[in-house]
């Protein structure tokens, strides 16, 4: 029953936030959504359940932030934008820009990928 409310909770704050990062910005997959505890846990544990203390915000950015406190939202987004140097990446099928968390990949998500290898078998076999 406990992790039922939690799990509500957290669909509530993701639905909130709609599908961007809250620090770079750039738009999320479900799977590339984390919450964000922006005063962290360890400083302000009082602070671990209030909703207004969490955003969405995506794996990397959230790694980056990992247990720091800013006194603002924008000192937060300028500390972890200059540590991110990864460019980001249009993905052929669907148009998304994404970061990758992996230097070899082409596209956003396992749906893009079906569709490339779709397209794929269809050229191989449209050939004389």
């Amino acid at each position: 029953m406990r992790s039922s409310r939690k799990s509500k909770k957290y669909y509530n704050i993701i639905k909130r936030n709609s599908d961007y990062c809250i620090y770079c910005g750039d738009f999320l997959q479900d799977w590339q959504k984390t919450i964000d505890h922006f005063e962290p846990i360890t400083i302000h544990d009082t602070a671990a359940c209030c909703k207004e203390n969490m955003f969405v915000a995506c794996r990397e950015c959230n790694a980056i932030k990992h247990s720091k406190g800013f006194d603002t939202l924008e000192d937060a987004r300028i500390f972890i934008l200059s540590k991110k140097i990864k460019p980001s990446i249009q993905c052929p099928i669907c148009g998304n820009c994404f970061r990758s968390l992996r230097h070899n990949a082409k596209y956003c998500c396992a749906v893009c990928r079906k569709e490339a290898r779709k397209r794929a078998v269809k050229a191989r076999q449209d050939r004389p």
